[in-house]
């Protein structure tokens, strides 16, 4: 994988040195208000993140563990593809996710949708959109914790330079 992952860097002409991310899951915010899902989503997680030539793009993979909705264990392992335009210091991004997510009721693969500011070279706010993927799979159809809904999460960066 680490192979896989430097050989895709390479080709796509990186010249930037790569940085280390530390993340901190924030809050939450469940679309479907009826089953009191909104809450602090304690955690931790790291990114090993690879600027590309112009700076506008970058590429990234991120490992999270937090406690989910439920205040359970959980944790997801994503590959990242950012585009950034700046303002003076100020840096605005939109990004993609793709990977392996492991709580709130679901196991599987999963997309997610970010918008992305960095007010300096090392703080940031990420705005996560977690889509409404169907059924809880962990619970039975009569247990009220059945309900699926879309998620916002926010969440906090720190890059290393």
């Amino acid at each position: 994988m680490k192979v896989l992952l430097f050989s895709v860097i390479a080709s796509l002409g990186a010249v930037e040195p790569m940085l280390i991310e530390l993340i901190v899951p924030g809050v939450s915010y469940h679309t479907d208000r009826s089953y009191n899902y909104n809450t602090l989503n304690y955690g931790l997680g790291l990114g090993i993140v690879q600027p590309q030539k112009n700076e506008q793009y970058e590429i990234g993979a991120y490992v999270v563990t937090y406690k989910d909705s439920f205040q359970e264990t959980a944790y997801l392992g994503v590959a990242s593809v950012k585009y950034w335009s700046s303002i003076d210091i100020h840096k605005f991004g939109v990004s993609g996710q793709a990977g392996f997510i492991n709580g709130s009721g679901y196991k599987g693969i999963a997309l997610f949708p970010l918008l992305n500011y960095q007010f300096n070279d090392e703080h940031g706010l990420s705005f996560l959109y977690v889509p409404n993927i169907g059924p809880n799979r962990r619970y039975p159809e009569d247990n009220p914790k059945h309900n699926a809904t879309s998620v916002f999460v926010l969440f906090y960066s720190y890059r290393f330079k």
